[in-house]
C-alpha cells in the first residue's frame, strides 16, 4: 500500500503496514527495487490517498 499524501498527513495516522511516497522520483526508485521477485510472485501495488483526486492518479 502506496500511501501518496505529504508526510504531515501520512504521520497523522495511515493505513497499517503502509509506506508514504508522495513524489515521483521516489515513486520510479521504489518500483524498480521491487520490481522482479526471485520465486515469480507478483507484486501489487496499491495508491491511497484520502480526499485527493489528483495526487493517487497521478503517482
Amino acid at each position: 500500500m502506496v500511501d501518496c499524501r505529504y508526510p504531515y498527513e501520512f504521520n497523522g495516522g495511515h493505513i497499517e503496514g503502509a509506506i508514504n511516497i508522495y513524489r515521483q522520483k521516489e515513486l520510479r526508485d521504489f518500483m524498480k527495487e521491487h520490481r522482479y521477485k526471485k520465486d515469480h510472485t507478483r507484486n501489487i501495488v496499491i495508491f491511497h490517498c484520502e480526499f485527493s483526486s489528483k495526487r493517487g492518479p497521478n503517482l
